[in-house]
């Protein structure tokens, strides 16, 4: 008796567990599969895409392939589309050669360009979030952007504080806009910061003076002190160039960055002194008496970037019983100020000395 009660109660569990067990392979099974609304939501979420994708907005067409995606796992249609799209984009990114002062910023932006490749062509992507991080070192900058209609997002570094010599921009995209969003594109841009000792620089000078063949020997004397001056101010390596690209010259002096490192890369020069001397210019004359007028500008910059150190206007007049005489000591007076001006800049640099090279690897 008890043995048949011991043998149905066996039977009894044992018909228990096949039937969970058989409820739980069919729950599961059902909780693998979408619903049928899931299902019509998630196409509806793939339409969205393609549609997007056609008007080339591929950051709302990602999303709605992930939101498809997410409902409809097992769709092979929209997790190979997703993945084609991804594959079919690429990034660039760029930075400029520049010359910066300690505690200030990267004049020019970080760029930052997201392109799709579509029939072997090159398409710029619009609409894209990008986001920017500053590596060893911290600032004020751009954090996030977005891409414009020719595929850029750019980051402005307005200021860079505690950093080392190599600073870098990480820039990539994340997509979609959901909890478990990728990162994609993920590029760096490293700037390597150089103290410029703008007193080792290979410095050529170059005087453009419109022959004034009355006075060329008083001329000729002018970037030669100006070097005699440099050369005792600690400037160890400074020369005087006598020919060079006169049409490169006009542009240089009035700011041309590309002008300044054209003459620049002609001229093999680390920094460029320009000198442009105006014809004189007659204040007042009478039958034994002149009153003349010179003018001398003057820049300093970079060869390699094209920034402009040191700009100056220097006027100077002379009078004298002959014309010569009051050209020589307008230009011998404006000369004196033009030292004078170039004293102050000097003692600046050698005790500042905070300009950096910056250059760019990656």
């Amino acid at each position: 008796m008890n043995r048949d009660i011991i043998l149905k109660f066996i039977l009894l569990i044992s018909i228990s567990l096949s039937l969970i067990a058989c409820a739980h392979i069919k729950l599961s099974f059902l909780s693998k599969q979408p619903e049928k609304e899931e299902i019509v939501v998630a196409d509806e979420y793939y339409k969205k895409a393609l549609e997007y994708e056609k008007k080339g907005d591929i950051y709302n067409a990602l999303y709605y392939l992930k939101l498809a995606i997410d409902l409809n796992p097992k769709n092979k249609e929209f997790s190979n589309r997703y993945d084609s799209l991804i594959v079919s984009l690429y990034s660039v990114i760029s930075g400029t050669q520049e010359i910066i002062k300690r505690g200030k910023g990267i004049m020019n932006p970080v760029i930052y360009k997201v392109m799709r490749k579509i029939n072997k062509k090159n398409v710029p992507v619009q609409g894209m979030p990008v986001h920017f991080r500053l590596i060893n070192a911290t600032g004020s900058y751009t954090h996030d952007g977005i891409t414009n209609d020719i595929g850029e997002a750019k980051c402005f570094i307005d200021k860079i504080e505690n950093y080392t010599d190599n600073i870098s921009v990480e820039a990539y995209v994340t997509i979609p806009k959901t909890e478990d969003g990728m990162i994609i594109n993920k590029l760096t841009k490293i700037f390597t910061f150089t103290n410029l000792s703008v007193m080792d620089s290979t410095i050529r000078i170059l005087t453009e003076s419109n022959n004034f063949s009355n006075i060329d020997n008083i001329l000729s004397l002018i970037p030669q002190i100006v070097a005699d001056f440099l050369k005792q101010s600690g400037f160890s390596n400074v020369s005087i160039i006598p020919s060079f690209n006169v049409s490169l010259f006009s542009r240089a002096i009035k700011n041309d960055k590309t002008a300044i490192k054209n003459l620049g890369r002609e001229t093999a020069s680390d920094i460029l002194i320009l000198l442009a001397i105006d014809k004189p210019i007659t204040v007042q004359q009478s039958f034994d008496f002149y009153l003349k007028k010179i003018i001398i500008q003057t820049i300093i910059a970079d060869s390699e970037s094209g920034m402009v150190y040191f700009k100056s206007t220097t006027e100077g007049k002379g009078a004298g019983r002959t014309e010569k005489g009051a050209e020589e000591k307008a230009i011998s007076n404006a000369l004196t100020s033009l030292e004078d001006t170039l004293k102050n800049y000097v003692g600046e640099v050698k005790t500042k000395n905070d300009f950096f090279r910056v250059s760019i690897e990656g």
